[in-house]
């Protein structure tokens, strides 16, 4: 399988301004897509774990398939001892 070309953070305004979205925290797919203006969010994301972020993805109970993101920043690993 071939792997995925990821931009990286520094030189992509759009991997910054989800990163920023997502330090305030969690979003739905549909919110990070109107909250940055930007599409294929799943792609995004697994951007920026390319990049070493630790980035979380589970379902919104009650809601048929919506997803909700979670960054989960270093300190945050520190305290609870990774995830």
């Amino acid at each position: 399988m071939k792997r995925m070309h990821a931009a990286r953070i520094e030189e992509s305004e759009r991997l910054q301004k989800v990163l920023a979205y997502l330090r305030k925290g969690p979003a739905t797919t549909f919110e990070i897509m109107m909250g940055c203006g930007v599409c294929a969010v799943n792609s995004i994301i697994a951007e920026l774990r390319a990049n070493g972020k630790q980035v979380l993805c589970y379902p919104v109970k009650g809601k048929r398939g919506v997803y909700q993101y979670e960054l989960i920043e270093a300190d945050q690993l520190a305290l609870f001892g990774g995830v």
